[in-house]
């Protein structure tokens, strides 16, 4: 059995801070590719990237606005773009 030093408590903060935002990152990169894929059905297409989730947010309001009977499609970006969402678009 091998034995490890105990780590300080400033160690295991950092580790922990580096942890969850790694997930955090995973996260919202499986809500981009899930939305880019989504919206591929519809037709709306954007490149890959969170650098380029502002161009898939104003090709995705133009796409729900030609859309006059699609109201999940509507409440979907609702709640998807909305301010202080994971995936907003504003700062």
């Amino acid at each position: 059995m091998r034995f490890v030093t105990v780590k300080a408590e400033e160690q295991q903060a950092r580790s922990a801070v580096f942890r969850t935002r790694d997930l955090l990152v995973r996260q919202r990169t499986q809500l981009i590719n899930a939305l880019r894929g989504h919206l591929a059905e519809h037709g709306v297409v954007a490149p890959q990237g969170p650098t380029h989730l502002k161009t898939l947010a104003v090709a995705l309001r133009r796409h729900v606005n030609s859309c006059e009977g699609s109201i999940p499609m509507r409440l979907a970006t609702a709640e998807t773009l909305a301010p202080g969402s994971m995936l907003s678009t504003t700062a």
